[in-house]
């Protein structure tokens, strides 16, 4: 009976050194156990060394095709190029007196006009400009569109409606005054499927 505790003892423990050496992934083999070296030592049995994991994310920008909602990932220079001219560069104020156009929109200036994309949450204020003026009806939807968008205002902006939030487009020549509604809805088109 004593030899049979004995063997069942040191099978167990060649089971346990052996799991541990799998586990810790070690080169190292078990020292083999006999009935009788069993009953004089005992293995030493060692927890594995700790495991490090490293995980490594990218996260991909507007540019490369990813949904944002930071204006100036959506906005690019390049767009930007397209409406105010090669030498459009980035504004953080607008207007005279200048007002700085904050973390929610994106401004760029060049030799050919200006071009100005804002993306807020939608207002409730009835007094806020969309809803005061009544922008978001019927009688000024622009037709044709995959999204909701308006005309705000004659030589104004046109503003589009996408998951509450109330996104602004506005192209304008190098005298200040909107180009037209047709390009406000080109960039918009570039900009809107982007929006996430």
């Amino acid at each position: 009976m004593l030899t049979r505790t004995l063997l069942i003892a040191a099978t167990s423990a060649a089971v346990v050194v052996g799991a541990v050496a799998c586990t810790a992934n070690s080169t190292q083999t078990a020292p083999s156990t006999s009935p009788s070296s069993a009953s004089t030592s005992q293995p030493s049995v060692q927890p594995p060394p700790p495991v490090t994991v490293t995980v490594t994310s990218t996260i991909p920008t507007a540019a490369g095709g990813a949904l944002t909602r930071e204006p100036c990932e959506l906005l690019t220079p390049a767009l930007a190029k397209e409406y105010a001219g090669d030498d459009a560069a980035q504004q953080n104020s607008v207007g005279d007196p200048p007002q700085s156009v904050g973390p929610s929109a994106c401004y760029y200036v060049g030799s050919a006009g200006s071009v100005l994309f804002s993306i807020d949450p939608l207002p409730t204020d009835p007094d806020a400009p969309v809803n005061h003026f009544h922008v978001i009806t019927p009688d000024n939807e622009l037709p044709g569109l995959t999204f909701k968008a308006y005309r705000f205002g004659a030589g104004e902006s046109v503003v589009v409606v996408k998951d509450g939030l109330l996104l602004e487009f506005k192209v304008s020549n190098d005298q200040g005054v909107e180009a037209n509604w047709d390009d406000d809805v080109k960039l918009a088109e570039a900009i809107v499927p982007r929006i996430g």
